[in-house]
């Protein structure tokens, strides 16, 4: 082997082991020849699990994915270039997926023929998840801002209420959203309003005056912790075990409401369909959600007490009205008396 040779080689294994990318160079077929150190990091799987076996067979390639690596590959043995696509990893021992951008050439030999494909993978992530973040941002604050115009009149405070559970039960995709209000004296609470995804059985009737003595760990956990956050029922007190598991429960997210720094009720998110992981950015959402809410039945309170004294200053004011009618009505009657 020549000097020059030794050199070229020398550079191209260090470009291509030090390269910020993950890089797999695969034959006509589909084999990987070769795969440098980033891309073993990147998915935590060692060059034993990878090099000589077929592309489509590789565990940390998703069955939507493997189509798509089938379609770009074969459009590359034909001589076409696609252009740059995202696709989605899974790194060995985790469910998480991971995004990667893909961009390949094919490498012809001295007569033009196609032989292998060099494919360059840039772990793009966290800028996935960041465009993602920022998406679910400006959704959040259009949503508040569609349920903050509603509560700015309480003329019809029910169907409000109704029109938002519906709102945020579409949007979380979730099985039910609900809320329940305490007695007077905070011993029992009453499932009041409730909105069901469709094919989820309605709880609402069957949910109502219960005692906090059958569910103690309830209001605790809500006051201590801000809610009572699950993706598996089991793993609750057996209290909220016993009363959530007969709905069918798998996955729960429920906020406390505060009227006048005075715990009210709570409003509730339920998923019995599939199991869900509820995110902070979800719970951070929601709480603003239920803080409105909270703010709305403040409102509403604060003018039925108004109306109330209102309408008992008006009852008096007809009581004196009448009284004083009377007075002029008795005075009239005894001057007659008097001038007779």
């Amino acid at each position: 082997m020549s000097q020059d040779k030794v050199i070229d080689q020398s550079r191209y294994k260090s470009v291509f082991d030090l390269s910020p990318e993950g890089i797999v160079l695969l034959d006509h077929k589909g084999n990987i020849l070769e795969a440098n150190q980033r891309l073993f990091d990147w998915l935590n799987y060692s060059p034993e699990e990878i090099l000589g076996k077929n592309l489509l067979k590789m565990p940390f390639l998703t069955a939507k994915g493997k189509i798509t690596v089938m379609e770009k590959f074969a459009q590359r043995m034909l001589g076409k270039k696609p252009a740059p696509y995202k696709l989605d990893f899974i790194s060995k021992g985790s469910t998480d997926k991971k995004i990667g951008l893909i961009r390949a050439v094919a490498i012809k030999d001295a007569k033009g023929k196609i032989i292998e494909d060099l494919v360059m993978i840039a772990n793009i992530t966290e800028e996935e998840e960041h465009e993602v973040q920022i998406k679910q941002n400006l959704e959040h604050q259009k949503l508040l801002s569609d349920i903050a115009i509603k509560f700015n009149s309480l003329d019809n405070f029910d169907k409000i209420i109704n029109e938002t559970l519906k709102i945020l039960g579409e949007y979380t995709d979730v099985s039910r959203v609900y809320i329940f209000e305490d007695s007077s004296d905070g011993k029992n609470t009453s499932n009041t309003f409730e909105w069901c995804n469709k094919g989820v059985s309605c709880q609402k009737n069957n949910l109502q005056d219960v005692p906090y003595t059958t569910i103690p760990s309830w209001k605790k956990i809500l006051k201590k912790e801000g809610a009572v956050l699950s993706n598996n029922i089991n793993k609750l007190p057996k209290d909220l075990y016993d009363i959530l598991a007969p709905q069918n429960i798998k996955a729960i997210l429920v906020l406390p409401l505060y009227v006048k720094e005075k715990f009210f009720g709570f409003i509730g998110f339920d998923e019995i369909k599939k199991d869900r992981e509820w995110t902070e950015l979800d719970k951070e959402f929601l709480k603003t959600i239920s803080g409105l809410i909270a703010n709305a039945y403040q409102r509403k309170i604060a003018d039925e007490t108004l109306n109330s004294k209102i309408q008992e200053l008006e009852n008096m004011n007809k009581l004196m009205i009448n009284r004083e009618l009377k007075m002029v009505e008795l005075k009239n009657k005894l001057k007659k008396v008097e001038g007779k």
